[in-house]
């Protein structure tokens, strides 16, 4: 996944105004626990996640941006900032999404399985592409991504789905 950052102009109009602006581009990082049952780490907020992690000491956003320009690290992320994570009870049908609470994933995977700790890391490395559509295969089925499945999907399923892509289309107004 990667996060692009910029500053809007502060003459430009509207609420963002002098501010900074983030995009990302990518996919939710997921780890498979046990065979057959994946963890995922959705996507969402990506910019202040970074922000806070790499840089909590640098208060001007400009000053911030430039750092990260050149900062090439890999930082424990703490549990307050710990992105939403989720698992699919049956790997092939997107109606199984589930929530999974990060100080207990023994109650998703079983006994003895605990998240000892999830990493941020900035590279130039490029930006993963497919590895979730080779594990979620119904990502890429218009009868389930496209409507009248989508539209038949509950609401905890399409917001899910939409945080694990970023060029997934946001303009259905799915994220929190």
């Amino acid at each position: 996944m990667a996060v692009k950052a910029g500053t809007t102009p502060k003459w430009l109009p509207g609420e963002g105004a002098g501010g900074m602006g983030s995009k990302t581009i990518g996919e939710a990082s997921f780890v498979e626990v046990s065979p057959g049952k994946y963890l995922f780490a959705l996507l969402g907020n990506e910019l202040d996640r970074t922000l806070t992690i790499f840089l909590p000491e640098i208060e001007d956003t400009k000053d911030k941006a430039a750092e990260l320009e050149t900062l090439r690290e890999t930082r424990d992320v703490p549990r307050k900032k710990y992105p939403l994570l989720v698992t699919f009870l049956d790997i092939a049908e997107p109606r199984t999404v589930q929530k999974v609470d990060p100080d207990n994933l023994a109650a998703s995977f079983g006994p003895g399985v605990i998240l000892k700790r999830i990493t941020l890391e900035i590279t130039d490395d490029g930006v993963t592409k497919g590895g979730i559509g080779a594990v979620l295969g119904w990502l890429n089925d218009p009868a389930v991504m496209e409507n009248p499945g989508w539209s038949s999907l509950p609401i905890e399923s399409r917001r899910a789905i939409g945080a694990l892509l970023s060029h997934f289309p946001d303009s259905k107004g799915l994220r929190e």
